[in-house]
C-alpha cells in the first residue's frame, strides 16, 4: 500500500467518525433550516432566452 493510499483510508475513516459523533446536531439544524431558503428560490428558475450565454 502506497502512502498516498493509506492517507485517503484515513481520511475516510475519520470522516464517516465525524459523521456519526456530529449527526444529531446536523439533522437539528437542518429541521430548524426546513422550508426556510433565504433569498434564493428553492427551484432555480430558468434561464430567458439567451440567458444560457451570459454565465
Amino acid at each position: 500500500m502506497e502512502g498516498w493510499e493509506l492517507v485517503t483510508l484515513i481520511a475516510c475513516a475519520l470522516m464517516v467518525a465525524g459523521w456519526y459523533a456530529c449527526r444529531k446536531q446536523i439533522h437539528e439544524v437542518a429541521e430548524t433550516r426546513d422550508g426556510f431558503t433565504g433569498t434564493s428560490p428553492v427551484v432555480a428558475n430558468r434561464p430567458g432566452p439567451g440567458g444560457a450565454d451570459r454565465i
